[in-house]
């Protein structure tokens, strides 16, 4: 994937399909385009607050952290994480732990070069319902969320989906949210999860975008 993603979704829409409302619904816009490289929030349910849908700025920051967000992501890119470091960076240890979240989204892109020219695909349900996404998080010293997408290399050796960058979001499988958001959830436990996306491409609709 690239640094985007989308969601085309309402916030009704979301709000019925998770039987949750917005903790704050007017900050809720559906997007074809969310561009992580620009500081946006985006939808997430955390662990500390599973009874709403909390918003989250994309591009995880240290814990407490007092800086700005672009000084931050100019130096170290943390919009998405590999599910193989998190649970030895100094970044990711203590949140794949005690601050896991499903990030909410419709879709989400990946590039590709044709003939010299780089171009997307945006990668969706046909039907256009939302994906759960594994994703850790922090806050900052003044209680903004930040997230990252835990990601794998889940299409590396799958010619069917053209992708410059061959990692992909790990999509949760529904049996597995209560698991993911419970703090007593083990790291055994947490790597099966991770282990088990329910993301692929046969099912998926590749646009051209």
């Amino acid at each position: 994937m690239n640094y985007r993603l989308s969601n085309t979704a309402g916030k009704e829409t979301i709000e019925r399909a998770l039987n949750l409302k917005f903790k704050y619904p007017y900050l809720y816009k559906p997007k074809t385009i969310i561009d992580g490289l620009k500081e946006v929030s985006i939808p997430i349910i955390t662990m500390e607050n599973d009874s709403e849908i909390s918003h989250a700025i994309r591009g995880i920051l240290p814990n407490n952290y007092t800086g700005k967000w672009s000084k931050f992501q100019n130096r170290i890119n943390t919009l998405t994480v590999e599910d193989n470091k998190l649970y030895d960076h100094i970044l990711y240890e203590e949140a794949i732990m005690e601050r896991r979240c499903i990030v909410l989204a419709t879709g989400f892109y990946t590039s590709y070069l044709d003939h010299g020219k780089l171009k997307s695909y945006l990668v969706k349900n046909p039907d256009n319902t939302l994906l759960y996404i594994a994703g850790i998080y922090n806050k900052t010293k003044d209680g903004f969320i930040t997230c990252s997408i835990v990601t794998n290399k889940q299409w590396a050796h799958d010619a069917r989906i053209k992708n410059l960058n061959d990692s992909a979001p790990i999509i949760l499988n529904r049996n597995f949210y209560n698991t993911w958001l419970n703090p007593n959830t083990d790291q055994a436990d947490l790597k099966i999860i991770l282990g088990n996306s329910t993301l692929n491409c046969e099912d998926m609709q590749l646009v051209l975008a």
